[in-house]
């Protein structure tokens, strides 16, 4: 596990860099083909079902076909499992939600058949956020542990963030109109990728209710996750895999990686 942890870590922008407790349960499970120059480790894929999870190959030992022959060993595994497609960063089961743009990585994807899905987009702000949203009327926030209703409250809008919040150790930041739960989300001081950021505070799964929407719940609740986080002692907010960045925006994000997804018809 330490070599794949350390080529990972090697290959990835090191927003992305996580703890080898953290690897260890992000890439439990699926088929892994590997590369080795001698006894040392120069790429690997990793596959679970249908979602290619992880492709990493030494930056040395890049444009040598090594990418390739991984790509086309997690394919052939897949076709040989009845699935009819691969998903790269999207659906319910990945490391990272697409592939980091900035270095053009998605190109080699793309090279091999793999059309684009969509963009996700990792957002940061610094603290105290000089942009807030006014409360509406009526709402009021608080922090509690995970109870009956929250669970209750997060499947009535992403079912997928389940895990999540029962899994958590944070309380969770609702927003409550009339002692009843509009919006939640987290504001943490960990998300899987705080390795060595101590001063770096998380936002995530943001969600209010369809009930209460277009009301200013949602960016006023965010707004107040980010003074929760200022006072915490955290000088920066970060918040991963949003299609919204505009609406972010409006409290002061600006984005910091772009994230490419893709599929291929097997």
């Amino acid at each position: 596990m330490t070599e794949l942890l350390e080529l990972y870590n090697r290959c990835v922008p090191e927003s992305y860099r996580v703890t080898e407790e953290a690897f260890e349960g992000l890439t439990d499970g699926g088929e892994l083909f590997t590369r080795y120059d001698g006894d040392c480790l120069i790429g690997y894929a990793l596959i679970r079902g249908s979602s290619l999870i992880l492709l990493c190959v030494d930056e040395v030992y890049r444009r040598q076909g090594i990418g390739s022959d991984l790509l086309n060993q997690a394919e052939e595994w897949a076709k040989s499992c009845g699935k009819k497609r691969l998903i790269v960063g999207h659906g319910s089961d990945y490391v990272l939600q697409g592939v980091p743009t900035e270095a053009d990585a998605h190109r080699f994807f793309e090279k091999h058949g793999y059309t684009c899905t969509g963009y996700t987009y990792d957002m940061t702000v610094s603290l105290p956020a000089e942009k807030t949203a006014e409360i509406p009327g009526g709402v009021t926030f608080e922090l509690s542990p995970v109870d009956d209703e929250i669970p209750a409250a997060v499947k009535n809008v992403e079912p997928a963030w389940l895990g999540v919040y029962e899994n958590t150790d944070e309380d969770v930041l609702l927003a409550k109109v009339n002692g009843k739960i509009a919006g939640f989300c987290l504001a943490a001081a960990w998300n899987r990728f705080s390795c060595g950021r101590r001063n770096v505070g998380s936002v995530s799964c943001v969600g209010v209710l369809p009930e209460y929407r277009n009301r200013g719940i949602g960016l006023a609740m965010v707004s107040e996750a980010l003074r929760y986080l200022a006072d915490e002692g955290f000088t920066r907010a970060e918040l991963l895999y949003t299609s919204i960045p505009h609406w972010y925006g409006k409290l002061g994000f600006v984005p910091f990686h772009r994230l490419w997804m893709g599929e291929k018809e097997m």
